[in-house]
């Protein structure tokens, strides 16, 4: 899972394979701090917070990732 300031959530991680020399960024630090809005608001209860989740239970796995049909506790 890939959060970014700019696109929240909309951002894919990909592979790019080139013999180019690139220069590196420095990483995001700790932009949350103390909040809690996407724990308390995730639907499906995902975000288990301290920057974990459950995957089976995000709704872009359920509906991208997995070939099963979704939990009945998750379809709500």
């Amino acid at each position: 899972m890939l959060i970014t300031k700019e696109y929240g959530s909309y951002v894919f991680l990909a592979t790019v394979v080139t013999n180019l020399e690139l220069s590196y960024d420095k990483p995001f630090g700790d932009e949350c701090g103390a909040c809690q809005v996407c724990v308390d608001h995730c639907p499906t209860r995902a975000l288990l917070g301290n920057f974990q989740m459950d995957a089976r239970r995000c709704i872009s796995y359920q509906t991208i990732e997995s070939k099963e049909e979704p939990p009945a506790e998750l379809k709500k």
